[in-house]
């Protein structure tokens, strides 16, 4: 599989452009010269043919990326930590999780 490079906000534009003079997603896809299911899937999950806006298709994309790089800036500061300090991390997540659990079954018993 090739490398996926994200979507610029030019080519959002175009794909909002070629939707409102009635292009279809193959003919957007031969313009931008990208996958017809990259095409596809960019119009479907922002909105569909009719109400698709690329400013915020954009927005929304660049929530996604903050939330991977995130996902990534915890992930390395864990890889940094000692055996020892992630494993009592991970007992301390584990046994916030057992705790709530205890509190719904109370809860529920009352």
């Amino acid at each position: 599989m090739g490398k996926r490079i994200p979507m610029s906000l030019e080519e959002r534009k175009q794909i909002e452009f070629g939707l409102k003079n009635g292009n279809t997603e193959k003919m957007i896809c031969n313009v931008l010269n990208r996958h017809y299911s990259t095409v596809y899937v960019e119009i479907k999950k922002n909105g569909g043919r009719v109400q698709y806006n690329a400013e915020n298709a954009q927005a929304e994309a660049d929530k996604r990326k903050e939330k991977v790089i995130e996902g990534a800036r915890k992930a390395g500061k864990l890889a940094l930590w000692s055996p020892k300090k992630r494993m009592n991390y991970c007992l301390t997540v584990i046994e916030n999780q057992i705790n709530k659990i205890k509190e719904l079954l109370n809860g529920s018993e009352n």
